[in-house]
């Protein structure tokens, strides 16, 4: 393989409380508890709402958080590092969540960690799925990180890292897996795998899978794998056929899609980890994040999926997104590419941003920021209605630590509402978003209340009634 610019050259053939509690009402952003606020906070939500009803055709109002899992302390119940692809709303007419449970990692004699499914209609959670059907001979060993897409038929493919490969001489052959379920049916009781590497070393694993449904019907899959390097993962990508199946895995070279030269500033040694994913028509439209710690480098990439070529590998932004906030890419309903991201300084200071590129533009325009407010703000998760509205869901770490909902207008870039979901100062993660076409918003979000213990809590807010059918999500 030659090599080949990070940044325009093409490259052919490389791809070829109890359960259920309602701890307290969730309020305005600039909500405080009683008795700090005064009148004056008092009239300030008043004028905030009125604010707020100016842009808009009504205000939303979220109903009070509930916690949906009862888990022990040697299962803590967690979202995906990046929650894209967690929660979606599908065309059963329920709002589909995929989780796991488990500690970081699952070696021999662990207690086995679980990816599950479950889905909410009509007020109320039906029983999890367990989708992870993952065993070392007679050994459970389960799987983590899991993603969700639904294919246009109904057919739902939810993916996860799984750990049932590994080898008893260590810490490696961590493969990606996926189960199905067809429209009108159920998943399978075994799994289909999506690779396999053959454990050629210690640390042959792959992580966290990401999925898009592209418009002729086919899965784009990607995932950042160490087959090549114990220590420096790359980007791979793999693409269903058209009926939306997988086959048996293919040779890993065949899936590999950066390479050593992709690294903008020369760094050979520069790990590439989580990456997300969005399509347009022919094309895939990619953002993932180097390194797994400090002072991470946003890069995008633009892969033709007729050509099989990596037509852009650029880098976008220093010191944004990450291994612990990996940036969002979606599609707005005019074509532009957004990328939703976290931008970091050496104070703390974290801000949510974005970076637009209209259709057919070959560049992105200058960063913008999302969320105007003072502290930090990190892991964002965003998703489009069908009138171009961006509704995004973050985490503002300011005292009292919480998750807020922002609705915001891409037009004037102004937000035109905001709430916060959670009661009290725990500490709340990861938040995912899902709407559901006649103007609910639904949210789910993580707890992390110990290093062995972590709780999903739910909320949502229900569709006015004069209000159906005003809007619908964009996919």
């Amino acid at each position: 393989m030659k090599p080949h610019s990070a940044t325009t050259q093409p490259r052919q053939g490389r791809h070829k409380l109890a359960q259920g509690a309602s701890p307290g009402n969730a309020g305005s952003y600039l909500e405080t508890s009683p008795g700090r606020g005064g009148r004056f906070l008092a009239i300030s939500h008043i004028v905030l709402l009125i604010f707020f009803a100016s842009f808009d055709a009504y205000a939303v109002s979220f109903n009070s958080p509930v916690r949906i899992t009862d888990n022990d302390t040697t299962a803590p119940a967690g979202m995906s590092r990046s929650t894209a692809g967690s929660l979606a709303w599908t065309r059963d007419g329920k709002l589909t969540l995929v989780y796991y449970d488990g500690g970081q990692e699952t070696y021999f004699g662990d207690r086995p960690s679980h990816v599950w499914l479950r889905q909410w209609s009509n007020g109320s959670w039906d029983a999890r799925r367990l989708l992870s059907q993952s065993f070392y001979n007679s050994e459970e060993m389960g799987g983590r990180h899991p993603v969700m897409v639904e294919r246009t038929d109904g057919t739902i493919w939810a993916f996860w890292h799984d750990y049932r490969n590994r080898s008893t001489a260590g810490p490696f052959d961590i493969e990606i897996y996926g189960d199905r379920r067809p429209s009108g049916g159920d998943f399978s009781t075994t799994d289909t795998r999506i690779t396999s590497s053959g454990a050629v070393h210690g640390g042959d694993n792959g992580y966290v899978p990401k999925a898009a449904l592209l418009p002729d019907g086919r899965i784009a899959l990607v995932w950042y794998d160490y087959h090549w390097n114990p220590g420096v993962s790359e980007i791979c990508l793999r693409l269903s056929d058209a009926a939306g199946n997988f086959v048996a895995p293919p040779s890993m070279d065949s899936l590999r899609l950066t390479v050593a030269a992709d690294r903008f500033d020369g760094n050979a040694g520069t790990p590439f980890t989580m990456p997300a994913v969005a399509a347009t028509s022919g094309t895939l439209h990619l953002c993932w994040a180097t390194g797994t710690g400090s002072d991470p480098q946003l890069y995008y990439g633009r892969y033709n999926v007729n050509s099989g070529s990596l037509l852009e590998s650029t880098r976008l932004e220093l010191n944004a997104g990450g291994y612990y906030d990996p940036a969002k890419i979606l599609v707005a309903p005019d074509g532009a590419i957004w990328i939703i991201y976290t931008q970091h300084d050496e104070f703390g200071n974290d801000e949510i941003m974005a970076r637009r590129r209209p259709a057919g533009a070959t560049a992105f325009e200058a960063a913008f920021k999302i969320v105007s407010a003072t502290g930090a703000q990190n892991q964002p998760a965003a998703v489009f209605d069908a009138n171009g509205y961006l509704h995004v869901v973050y985490v503002d770490a300011a005292s009292p630590r919480k998750i807020v909902y922002l609705k915001y207008n891409v037009s004037t870039k102004t937000a035109v509402e905001a709430r916060t979901l959670t009661p009290g100062d725990q500490s709340w993660q990861r938040p995912a978003i899902a709407l559901d076409g006649v103007g609910g918003i639904y949210s789910v979000w993580e707890e992390e209340v110990s290093a062995t213990e972590g709780q999903l809590w739910f909320s949502y807010s229900p569709a006015p009634k004069n209000a159906a059918k005003e809007w619908a999500c964009y996919e």
